[in-house]
């Protein structure tokens, strides 16, 4: 390949990542769409993640969901929280529910992948006598 061809691929690229991080912003919850980012690792690498390994594990909680588990207290004898009726409680163990899966990164990489077929075209045409 030619060297504009390769600046295009490039371009492409960073244009699906920057997409990508911007799908995801919009649909991930609180700061697991605020704090996502595009790192470019190399000419043709990008990471598309979060910089807090604690946000990123929240994450993969978010978008796959957790099985029922039970909740100790980790530095304290006693869990202590306050219920949606406003009831304070104080609890060796509480049994939490799980969490429902959003799949919110495989709906935001779905969606970038449905135009980058149109992107890669997009930026290979604008190279002169070549055709996508």
């Amino acid at each position: 390949m030619e060297p504009s061809i390769w600046a295009a691929v490039a371009e492409g690229l960073q244009i699906l990542a920057e997409r990508l991080c911007s799908e995801i912003a919009a649909i991930a919850p609180g700061r697991l769409g605020t704090e996502i980012r595009v790192q470019k690792l190399g000419e043709f690498d990008y990471e598309v993640g979060y910089d807090d390994p604690e946000t990123e594990q929240i994450a993969m909680f978010v978008n796959y969901g957790t099985a029922s588990h039970l909740i100790t207290p980790a530095f304290a004898q006693v869990l202590h929280f306050v219920t949606q009726e406003g009831e304070e409680v104080f609890t060796r163990e509480v049994m939490h529910p799980g969490i429902a899966p959003t799949y919110y990164l495989e709906r935001a990489r779905m969606m970038v992948e449905a135009e980058a077929e149109t992107i890669m075209e997009n930026e290979l045409t604008q190279i002169p006598d070549v055709e996508a």
